[in-house]
């Protein structure tokens, strides 16, 4: 099954998503709270009326990767049957090639969680697993970066295109790994606050740990994909940095599952 196909199947009737259907009608019907986001859309809809979006969807985690201890973070387990939340997911078919976009609203962090999403619904075992070459990311800082993604989706190679969409958030792993670690705490320290301003305490408490988890399994798996560091650190030695992947995943700090619930509960 390809991708478009497999997004056809989600139904807002099921709860596994809130919306699957038309681009252009979703643009007139929804409430779409980022500018960037509604512009893009609103420019997509009208170059590409065959465009599908399946909005809100909700995927399970692989729960294989946590029981065998690839990502040590458990409390990912503790937030619902379908803790993995993608905003938005662009898909269309043209020429016989079938391409799905999920889009994140932009901010400064959010390229780390898009990526942290791909390999999420991508990972062996994972509903997207043999959608790789057909699936990609992107964040929207403004409409025209959407928009050219749309665009080059069937002019370029999936995993061409998205080295492209990466190439300002990704080219050094150290700085990554930088980047999630201060995400991670500005996380712990905004936890509070935002449980007290956000509405829905329960809701920010499964959104604060799925951004965790996302972190996690960015740094792990951009680590143990990276051929560089695979010969130049660890000299060809590939379960050396399989471990030293999880190590450098389990500095991602967390506030536990347990702490977060009864500061919820506290508001």
């Amino acid at each position: 099954m390809a991708v478009c196909e497999r997004l056809l199947e989600k139904s807002a009737n099921s709860g596994e998503c809130t919306y699957n259907g038309w681009l252009r009608d979703y643009v007139q019907e929804a409430e779409i709270p980022d500018r960037a986001v509604r512009e893009a859309f609103a420019r997509i809809a009208e170059q590409f009326p065959e465009m599908h979006i399946c909005a809100g969807l909700s995927l399970p985690v692989s729960r294989e990767s946590v029981a065998n201890r690839i990502i040590r973070y458990g409390d990912i387990l503790q937030t619902g049957e379908r803790p993995v939340k993608v905003p938005y997911i662009l898909y269309m078919e043209r020429h016989g090639q079938q391409r799905a976009l999920a889009v994140l609203p932009y901010s400064r962090t959010s390229p780390l969680y898009a990526k942290g999403l791909f390999y999420c619904m991508s990972e062996q075992g994972a509903e997207f697993e043999n959608d790789r070459n057909e699936l990609l990311t992107a964040t929207c800082p403004g409409h025209r970066e959407i928009v050219y993604a749309v665009r080059a989706l069937f002019e370029q190679k999936a995993s061409v295109l998205q080295r492209r969409l990466d190439v300002r958030s990704f080219a050094d792993y150290e700085a990554v790994y930088r980047d999630a670690c201060e995400a991670a705490e500005k996380l712990c320290a905004d936890t509070a606050e935002r449980l007290r301003t956000e509405g829905d305490p329960e809701e920010t408490v499964r959104d604060t740990v799925l951004k965790w988890f996302l972190l996690k399994k960015l740094v792990y798996v951009q680590y143990l994909m990276n051929r560089d560091i695979l010969y130049t650190v660890h000299n060809g030695d590939r379960k050396a940095q399989r471990t030293a992947a999880r190590l450098r995943s389990e500095k991602i700090r967390t506030i536990p599952y347990r702490k977060l619930c009864r500061m919820a509960m506290e508001v």
